[in-house]
């Protein structure tokens, strides 16, 4: 299992990295303290109230435009295209919109195989991301709205040795601390997740396998990983309001 807490149950998760709710500021380092940030982005933030000598505008304005122009920056991005024309895209249908997801046949194809399996037969439809963690990733696909599991076929082989890693936007089978666990259960990283990814053989060094990656819906990913949540039973992070994945389609 990567270095940080163990997980509370046998239910198939990726272990949270040792900075488990890393402080939030808009170019994604922590700050030193709330009133002054280490930024490394080089925006050159300033300590709250302190005002610009040539502009005139203090540091609440600036970052809020700091943060509009990223808006639109991304909102200007293109949909990423499949590395390989023979990979399958997905189309994951969710109560906050829809994410398009490539699935890495080339480097997965035992998970991506399990994965359409589970998808053809109707298995996600109604399923839940059941754990979302802010700077981490959203966990899903094995859970209805009551917290209820849904049975699953064998597990299969862990591919996390396949050379993807877990960075943003990628994603892995979900498993408990046994490295060939992983039934159904997916998550997606919303941070690159060093300490997921495969590092030798020894169960703790396995890794988690990656088996696709986010084309387009990134915004929505985020949208997910920002929602309230709370502690249910032996779920550390349950989306207030679910979030429900309406079905998974070919695109």
């Amino acid at each position: 299992v990567p270095s940080g807490p163990a997980p509370v149950s046998r239910e198939a998760r990726p272990a949270r990295p040792s900075k488990m709710w890393p402080r939030q500021h808009f170019c994604h380092s922590a700050p030193a303290s709330p009133s002054r940030a280490a930024c490394r982005c080089g925006l050159g933030i300033r300590p709250t109230g302190f005002r610009h000598p040539v502009s005139g505008i203090t540091m609440e304005p600036m970052s809020v435009i700091f943060a509009i122009l990223a808006l639109l920056v991304q909102a200007g991005q293109k949909p990423l295209e499949p590395v390989s024309p023979s990979n399958p895209v997905v189309v994951l249908e969710t109560t906050h919109g829809d994410i398009v997801i490539e699935l890495r046949r080339d480097r997965a194809p035992v998970s991506v195989d399990n994965f359409l399996a589970y998808a053809k037969a109707g298995y996600y439809d109604g399923t839940i991301f059941h754990r979302v963690i802010r700077g981490f990733m959203i966990q899903g696909g094995s859970f209805d709205p009551s917290l209820e599991s849904k049975p699953t076929r064998a597990p299969i082989r862990n591919e996390a040795a396949n050379g993807l890693r877990n960075i943003r936007g990628t994603v892995a089978m979900a498993r408990s601390a046994s490295v060939r666990s992983a039934t159904a259960g997916f998550f997606i990283n919303v941070e690159d997740n060093s300490q997921l990814n495969h590092k030798g053989l020894l169960p703790s060094d396995y890794g988690y396998a990656v088996f696709g990656r986010v084309l387009a819906g990134m915004d929505v990913v985020d949208k997910i990983a920002s929602v309230p949540v709370r502690r249910v039973g032996e779920h550390e992070a349950v989306p207030l309001e679910a979030v429900v994945i309406k079905r998974v389609r070919p695109r």
